[in-house]
């Protein structure tokens, strides 16, 4: 194998392809990325056998051949290089010799053939969206899921398409957030299923990554999920289980709402939640007919009691909720007024954007 590229180009390829390789694998060749030339393209793979990337460029080959290279020492030396031409050439059977301006270097590798195939997909539902907005959509969904393989269902992000509606959901089972997106096509069967949180957050970053790119397209199969950006391919496998029926905890309306302005809720709650720490970040949050206390007991450290204006519809009420929850919703809520619902204080309270209800946050009440 042998070809030359541009340092840019290849750089590019190596910053896509690695984050999905994980530290301290038990088979070494998993370390490694796995490097194809083949006609006037350059291939490059990478997985952890959850989740595999594939990305090609361009390149001039002079001979075809495949290898797999170390990643890390691969991706750090390249990074060192200046923006030249790049020329990679497997010499002495298993070696790779790179050279480029004032530079020249060895790297041991280990033969493609050890690499993991990646099955393709059969029998998928395709799906395709604008690509923009889907990095801000992910981090308003995937924050919510659980982190924790207690309930490997909700360590994932549900994703459910039904016509021209695609909904995606993340649950810890404390709170949950949902979106919902118009598809530009409908698709020709409801299809639905769980992706790990981190693949679909490693999607959300090829898309911010692939410049040029107007469309992903989305392969939904029976264990695996195929998402496409531009050059990009990311596969992933599914989580196998059945997602819960959020939507009979949805709240159908609040007899207690407000519209407040995110910055000054999100100051209120992080001077309270100074303290709430104390207390397992419980805040209470009173609607009065003109303002929102929001509060913690006394702690050991103090307390914090702020207010602010509102215009309250229907009825006062009250609520202990998790600030950090609440925390979490508001740094994702992406808009300067959100809506703040309220039913009583054993019902979940409902976040959203103001003008918007196709954002949905949810959280679970705390005992008062």
């Amino acid at each position: 194998m042998k070809f030359k590229c541009s340092h840019k180009a290849l750089s590019h390829a190596l910053d896509l392809v690695t984050h999905v390789i994980d530290a301290n694998v038990t088979l070494p060749v998993l370390n490694n990325i796995l490097v194809r030339a083949e006609g006037k393209k350059v291939f490059f793979s990478a997985t952890n056998l959850e989740m595999a990337v594939n990305y090609w460029i361009e390149a001039a080959v002079v001979n075809e051949g495949a290898v797999t290279i170390p990643a890390k020492l691969f991706s750090d030396y390249v990074s060192l290089l200046r923006e030249q031409e790049v020329e990679c050439a497997v010499v002495e059977g298993l070696t790779l010799s790179m050279s480029s301006a004032g530079s020249k270097t060895k790297i041991k590798c280990i033969a493609a053939e050890e690499y993991p195939t990646i099955s393709p997909i059969d029998d998928s539902v395709r799906l395709e969206l604008p690509i923009d907005g889907i990095s801000n959509t992910v981090a308003q969904v995937s924050f919510a899921a659980s982190f924790t393989n207690t309930r490997p269902v909700l360590s994932g992000v549900y994703l459910e398409a039904d016509g021209k509606d695609l909904f995606m959901v993340a649950t810890d089972s404390f709170r949950l957030s949902e979106k919902k997106l118009k598809l530009p096509q409908a698709v020709h069967q409801p299809a639905r299923c769980i992706v790990p949180a981190r693949a679909i957050i490693e999607f959300a970053r090829l898309c911010s990554k692939e410049e040029g790119a107007e469309q992903v397209e989305l392969h939904m199969g029976k264990n695996q999920i195929l998402f496409q950006v531009g050059r990009v391919e990311l596969y992933s496998r599914l989580i196998e289980g059945n997602f819960p029926n959020y939507r009979q905890i949805l709240p159908k309306d609040s007899k207690t709402s407000a519209s407040l302005d995110t910055e000054d809720l999100t100051r209120a709650v992080k001077r309270v939640n100074l303290f709430a720490r104390e207390n397992n970040s419980k805040v209470l949050f009173t609607f009065e007919s003109d303002r929102l206390r929001i509060s913690t007991p006394d702690t050991q450290v103090g307390t914090e009691e702020g207010e602010l204006p509102i215009a309250l519809s229907g009825e006062p009420g009250k609520i202990a909720l998790n600030s950090e929850f609440v925390l979490d919703f508001l740094s994702h809520a992406g808009e300067d007024l959100i809506f703040f619902g309220i039913s009583d204080d054993k019902s979940p309270a409902v976040l959203r954007p103001n003008s918007s209800e196709e954002f949905l946050h949810v959280i679970m009440p705390l005992k008062l």
